[in-house]
């Protein structure tokens, strides 16, 4: 059922997850829609939400917690809230702000039942007319003006197109304004892999939402570089280009043409090493550097033992152990001899071991 509530009490929230548990008065009106109180004559809320502000309305699509044992819980699949409109709305939103005597004086200036919301959002609003609002209160005003319109986006946003809030919380924190990361979301849905914990095929979800273009480069860049991910996760430094282009084809769907496109044409994050071979760009600067520190290595380089010394004690051992070495087994013990980094390389039963 949709409800409109005003919270009372946060009784639990996380910020990092975005779990809350609110107790909430219900709008009189939608008592009739078969609403159980508590003992308290109100309600209890929880889910995945934005931290809610007390005495704020919001409009709630809630579905009774089978799993509680109390009466008056609900569970939230969904919550916006609307820009206050009406006189009385309007009034209730600014007390949560101003006094009542700056309110009154707001409304003695502003006597024809204006949008003074709107109008404070436009900067249409001649604060230095009204009684008793000064620099001061008008800021603090403004901000939560503002910070309400920017979170009813998100809110709105996310009712439509039936996302966790949670899943764009992180953004709305690392880029401090909401209705960026609306707009980001909105120019490209990929940008949601920027957030720990959200891969490519989250965000695809979250594409096809928004009604996104699925042969945009954007989704094929994401998607090149999800799969080179998880060759690299696997343990493999790169992928060649054919089992690259038909994985990508499987995973989004798409002609060939489109993804041929975006790849020959320098994909972000991914390196072409050779024409053939695709990485992402910090495994490609992680092998330099790797190179580089061995090639380092090598040239310090300084002989161990005297050649006649290593023999003498290689025939030892053989003779000792009753073994026998070949040219290249032999061999090896030399080039050990003479070099502070040395890959002994040998198919199956090539006797690595045994060296």
């Amino acid at each position: 059922m949709e409800l409109r509530i005003k919270p009372k009490k946060v009784l639990f929230f996380n910020e990092e997850n975005f779990f809350g548990i609110y107790g909430v008065d219900v709008n009189p009106d939608d008592l009739d829609k078969g609403v159980k109180l508590n003992q308290y004559g109100n309600i209890s809320i929880k889910g995945v939400m934005p931290k809610l502000n007390t005495m704020e309305e919001y409009i709630v699509t809630v579905k009774p917690d089978t799993q509680s044992n109390y009466d008056g819980s609900y569970i939230v699949e969904s919550i916006k809230q609307d820009k206050p409109v009406t006189i009385s709305d309007q009034k209730a939103f600014l007390s949560t702000i101003l006094t009542s005597n700056q309110i009154e004086n707001i409304f003695a200036v502003y006597k024809d039942g204006e949008d003074i919301v709107g109008m404070i959002e436009n900067g249409e609003f001649d604060y230095k007319s009204v009684k008793g609002l000064g620099d001061k209160s008008f800021e603090k005003l403004k901000k939560k003006v503002m910070d309400n319109i920017d979170m009813s986006e998100v809110l709105a946003f996310c009712n439509k197109h039936k996302i966790k809030y949670n899943t764009i919380a992180k953004l709305v924190k690392e880029y401090k304004n909401p209705t960026i990361v609306v707009d980001k979301i909105n120019q490209n849905p990929y940008v949601l892999t920027e957030v720990p914990g959200i891969g490519f095929k989250k965000a695809d979800e979250i594409a096809k939402a928004v009604g996104y273009n699925m042969t945009s480069k954007n989704r094929i860049d994401s998607a090149l570089r999800y799969i080179i991910s998880l060759e690299n996760m696997s343990g493999h430094s790169w992928i060649s280009r054919k089992p690259l282009l038909n994985r990508a084809i499987d995973l989004l769907n798409i002609s060939k043409e489109h993804i041929v496109t975006v790849l020959d044409n320098d994909t972000k994050g991914i390196k072409n090493v050779d024409g053939e071979r695709y990485t992402r760009d910090s495994v490609y600067e992680a092998e330099q550097f790797v190179a580089q520190r061995m090639i380092q290595y090598k040239t310090q380089s300084k002989k161990l033992f005297e050649t006649d010394e290593l023999n003498k004690f290689l025939d030892e051992y053989c003779e000792k152990n009753n073994v026998e070495l070949e040219e290249n087994q032999r061999n090896f013990f030399h080039d050990w001899n003479e070099n502070n980094i040395l890959f002994l390389v040998g198919g199956g039963g090539m006797g690595k071991q045994f060296v």
